[in-house]
């Protein structure tokens, strides 16, 4: 599943993604007034009658904050020049990103289960 900005809202995208094997694309309509009639591509009409879950849809702002956070944790630029280390950097930041959600709430439980009773 992709779920993109409506941006991306192309028959060219729709097609690149049904070619990669992609089960099912969460694009919203950039024209949503337009009718079904003049909407031009197979897959953006078809998305336009059936309409798309607004509810998954909006569980992107999760990922997009996530990626924000990681930006400022480790800086916004890449140093590697190659696509293959751009990605392993990349694969690194989120790993890092993860121990250290890891560790800080495993902190916090310790924390809570050694001084509980004060807390509250």
């Amino acid at each position: 599943m992709i779920v993109v900005d409506k941006e991306y809202d192309s028959e060219n995208n729709h097609v690149a993604a049904k070619n990669l094997g992609i089960a099912s694309v969460i694009i919203p309509p950039r024209y949503a007034d337009v009718s079904v009639r003049k909407t031009k591509g197979h897959y953006r009409k078809a998305l336009k009658r059936n309409g798309y879950d607004e509810i998954i849809y909006h569980q992107r702002n999760k990922v997009e904050t996530i990626f924000s956070v990681i930006k400022k944790m480790f800086g916004d630029s890449i140093t590697s020049r190659n696509v293959v280390t751009i990605n392993h950097e990349m694969m690194y930041r989120v790993i890092a990103y993860n121990c250290h959600r890891i560790i800080q709430n495993n902190l916090l439980v310790m924390v809570w289960f050694l001084h509980g009773s004060n807390l509250v």
